[in-house]
């Protein structure tokens, strides 16, 4: 559906990349999450930090926009670690096992998380105290809650909770990727 014009060889390369790339990037993840933090900042820099920074100068809290893209992980991590109030929404895990571990990864430079689950409250509680929330945007949610929108052909499930936190708190919206550059490093 996507590439609907393209020979099944192409596809096959590209979806073929596609799962190169998302091993490379979750081993990154795995090898920086248990490294330290001069390893982290010798791999991950942050570019136009200034749209970020000024967002915070308005004190309403952000929300921080992003997608399962390139090393979306490794964003918060690096927020922590430059002393940044940055609290993702989180999914946990099927597994128990694998939730723990992923949680203490996530927290070991001082994230807060917050459950998706009923997160509103706190969602908002956080933008109230000037924090930014991290929320990933291309997840499909049950229809109740979507807005539904066409993607390849077919209407996919979205959440508007960015919109509707923003029209809440009037908290500036940032978005923000982080994406694989040569030699193992990101840019956020």
């Amino acid at each position: 559906r996507a590439f609907p014009d393209e020979p099944p060889q192409e596809i096959g390369r590209i979806a073929r990349e596609s799962v190169r790339s998302f091993g490379a990037v979750f081993i990154d993840f795995l090898e920086l999450a248990h490294a330290g933090e001069a390893a982290i900042r010798s791999r991950v820099r942050v570019a136009n930090r200034e749209v970020y920074d000024g967002a915070r100068a308005l004190h309403r809290g952000v929300l921080l926009m992003s997608a399962h893209l390139g090393g979306w992980e490794l964003g918060a991590i690096m927020g922590a670690i430059l002393g940044e109030p940055i609290v993702p929404i989180v999914r946990p895990l099927d597994n128990p096992l694998l939730e723990r571990e992923l949680a203490g990864l996530r927290t070991r430079f001082g994230l807060r998380l917050i459950q998706k689950r009923a997160a509103a409250k706190e969602i908002l509680k956080t933008l109230r105290a000037d924090e930014a929330v991290a929320i990933l945007i291309d997840q499909n949610v049950v229809a109740r809650e979507a807005v539904f929108v066409p993607f390849f052909g077919r209407l996919a499930a979205t959440s508007p909770a960015v919109a509707l936190f923003q029209q809440k708190t009037r908290a500036p919206v940032v978005p923000v990727f982080v994406w694989p550059e040569p030699g193992g490093r990101y840019r956020v």
